[in-house]
């Protein structure tokens, strides 16, 4: 098998890969299959999610990290996608900060980070420690 087609196998099982986590199906453990789709395509351009999937942690943190990169499935993907009103893997990936851009990731992030509400679940956890 020449090296064109070996890639194009890996896309296609990746592809498959990716459908059945985003399937929301639960008979399917989704971190076998993410476990799969990160020894066989840890960093894949999916066509039919329209966006690049990454399944190594180190990856992960770099571009969540790093100001080049822009949050849009939230905004975007999640939303346009045809299977959004039936998927509930979707509809939770659309309002998940870290998937969020600013204004509204900033506006979020005010209300969860603010010393006044530190400070209220602090009085909390004293309270429920008694």
């Amino acid at each position: 098998m020449n090296l064109a087609a070996s890639h194009k196998q890996q896309s296609v099982e990746a592809e498959r890969l990716l459908a059945l986590v985003m399937s929301g199906n639960v008979q399917h453990d989704p971190y076998v299959r993410l476990g799969e789709l990160r020894v066989l395509a840890p960093v894949h351009m999916s066509e039919a999610f329209g966006g690049w999937f990454l399944s190594r942690y180190d990856d992960c943190l770099e571009v969540m990290r790093s100001p080049k990169f822009r949050m849009a499935l939230g905004e975007h993907l999640a939303c346009e996608d045809p299977r959004y009103e039936n998927s509930a893997f979707l509809q939770s990936v659309a309002n998940i900060l870290v998937f969020m851009n600013p204004p509204q990731h900033t506006r979020c992030r005010r209300l969860s980070d603010g010393p006044s509400l530190r400070a209220q679940w602090q009085h909390r956890a004293r309270r429920l420690r008694g």
